[in-house]
This record gives structure tokens, C-alpha cells and sequence, in this order.
């Protein structure tokens, strides 16, 4: 089997290999107990790409200290093939012009931003690095493309919803979905369900306070009442609602996400009892630009279109990648 190369500067671990590891020995103990599902059974290694994937970065239309423009500039800089733009509260309907887009007003006052603040590419322009790029939209996607002939395709209504909620963010693509309730997860993940689109959970140790912990066996100890029940919380609403993939297990530094994925592996455990997976992703979460790639998830498809993308989340086709995996004591 041939698999093509992946150029990266800085590519220290794949997160995928790590749980299968950690899957094979579950099996190995209980082989007669446990199925494992293996969402590359049909990829055709020898025809397939590789798309570098943001699916969780944001500006200043929200609570970002960067601009529209200078994300997709250094998503340039650092090889992404697809971006999805997620901010706060804030659906994404362009990259080009702010004209009839539906920004969630509330929203971008409660950050005091106002359509001014807005850094639009337009229909064509130069970035500060002096690469010159249009916008493009083929067959309803759009794509920036640059005059070197690489493109970066936007992945349509990227959103992190629940924008006043404490940490309790849920975000979502490929749908015109939006919820801002406080702490709320089943709403937005339902509505999202309904919409016709996908969703995952964001950085649930900020929810769990898992992030705080000093040790791994304290994490998500699920002998510990507090740990079962957000453990069954979060479990239940991926095994109910399809459209909800799983988690986010590296979001910007690793130092408030390590423990993801321990929980990602009692997850994987428990939706093996029944022949279930639970897929996980990797982003920047990226406010700045200094924490753009330091995660990143791979889509394995065979074209660059938004229809690829969401078959190959929703199969469970891609892989989540990290350049700042922290050693878990």
C-alpha cells in the first residue's frame, strides 16, 4: 500500500496512530467483547489526497486578535488546502465582502466589533506577503485562489456556537445554523442535526475542569462522580446525534486539551461495546497568529469540494495531526 507523503514542517505526532494503538490492545484483551470499526477500510490509498484541513479558527469578528485577511494569509503560509472560518456566534457566509452576510449582531457588539472592523478580501487583492489571490465559486463553493495556482477551499457556515455560554461551545459546519444560549450543548448540537449539518464538541476539558488536573489518572477518572457524569454527558450526545463526530482532543496549546484524549480513549471504548466509533479532530482554535498550525486535521478525499469534505468527517475518512502534544505525566 502507498501512502502518499505528507510535507509538514513540524509534524510530531499523528494523533490516529497513537489510538489505534491504544484500540488494538483493548482488542487484544477482550477480543470476544469489542468491534472495531475502521472508518479507511475503503480509501484507495493510491488515489486519495490529503487535504490539510482548519476547521476551528477565528478573527476579530468575534474575540480574535487577527483579521479575516491576515488568518487566511498565514493559512497560506503554512500549506492549508481548506479552512473553515468558526467564530464566536458569528456564522460564516463569505470571505469576500460583508455585504449580506448574517452576522449574529449581539454577538460582535458583546466583542465591540462593528462591520468597519472588518478586514474583507474582496473579489481579488494582494496579501502583505505580496501574493496576489482571487475568489472563485465553482459549482456553489468557494476558493481562494493564488497566483503560485494553489487554492484553499471555505468550507460554507462555520460557526462555534453557544457564544455567551461558560465554555460549553459546540462547533459546527455545513449548516445555516446558529445558537448562542448560555451552556447549552444539546440545543445547538440538535439544531445542527436538523439543519442537515456537522458538529463537535469543543475542549470539553474546559467544561469538565479536567485541563487542571495534575495527573492523567485523575482526568476523567470515571470512578469519580463528578467525571462519570460529564463522561455519560458527552457520550450521550454523540451516540444519540449522528451528526455530532466527537471531540476536539488539540486546540491551540496543548496545555488545556492533554487530557482529551484520555477521555477520546474511554469514548472509543465504550462505543465499541456496540460497534460504534467516535471520531476526533485537531485545530488551532487559532485567535492569533503564532497558534495557526499547531493542529490541523487531514480530510482524505479524492476532489477539493465542500460535498468531499463533509462525506469524509462524516465516514470518519480523516485524521487529526498536532505540533505541540504535551507529555502526559
Amino acid at each position: 500500500m502507498k501512502v502518499k507523503r505528507i510535507a509538514v514542517k513540524v509534524l510530531s505526532v499523528i494523533l490516529a496512530l497513537t489510538m489505534l494503538v491504544s484500540g488494538v490492545s483493548v482488542m487484544a484483551a477482550s477480543a470476544d467483547k469489542f468491534t472495531i470499526k475502521n472508518p479507511y477500510a475503503n480509501i484507495d490509498w493510491d488515489n486519495i489526497n490529503q487535504y490539510k484541513t482548519a476547521l476551528h479558527t477565528h478573527t476579530n469578528a468575534s474575540d480574535g486578535d487577527i483579521t479575516l485577511r491576515q488568518s487566511l494569509e498565514r493559512h497560506y503560509e503554512t500549506g492549508f488546502d481548506i479552512v473553515a472560518t468558526t467564530d464566536h456566534g458569528t456564522v460564516n457566509y463569505s470571505w469576500s465582502d460583508f455585504e449580506g452576510q448574517k452576522f449574529i449582531g449581539k454577538a460582535l457588539k458583546l466583542f465591540g466589533r462593528t462591520d468597519f472592523a472588518l478586514d474583507y478580501l474582496g473579489n481579488e487583492g494582494e496579501f502583505a506577503n505580496g501574493t496576489a489571490y482571487k475568489m472563485e465559486t465553482r459549482k456553489g463553493d468557494d476558493y481562494l485562489v493564488m497566483d503560485d495556482g494553489r487554492e484553499m477551499l471555505r468550507i460554507p457556515y462555520g460557526i462555534e456556537n453557544n457564544a455567551v455560554s461558560i465554555n460549553a461551545h459546540v462547533n459546527s459546519w455545513f449548516a445555516d445554523f446558529h445558537n448562542n444560549l448560555p451552556s447549552d450543548y444539546a440545543t445547538a448540537i440538535e439544531g445542527v442535526e436538523k439543519a442537515g449539518g456537522l458538529s463537535v464538541i469543543n475542549h470539553p476539558g474546559e467544561y469538565t475542569n479536567a485541563r487542571y488536573e495534575l495527573f492523567q489518572e485523575d482526568a476523567y477518572n470515571l470512578n469519580n462522580p463528578a467525571y462519570r457524569y460529564y463522561f455519560n454527558k458527552f457520550y450521550g450526545f454523540i451516540d444519540q446525534y449522528d451528526s455530532c463526530l466527537g471531540i476536539d482532543i488539540n486546540s491551540k496549546g496543548d496545555d488545556r486539551t492533554r487530557y482529551e484524549r484520555k477521555l477520546w480513549d474511554l469514548m472509543l471504548t465504550k462505543a465499541a461495546e456496540s460497534g460504534k466509533t467516535v471520531y476526533a479532530i485537531a485545530s488551532s482554535d487559532a485567535h492569533q497568529l503564532d497558534k495557526i498550525d499547531t493542529g490541523c486535521t487531514y480530510i482524505l478525499a479524492k476532489e477539493k469540494t465542500s460535498a468531499a469534505a463533509k462525506a469524509a468527517l462524516k465516514n470518519g475518512e480523516f485524521f487529526a495531526a498536532s505540533t505541540c502534544i504535551c507529555k502526559i505525566i
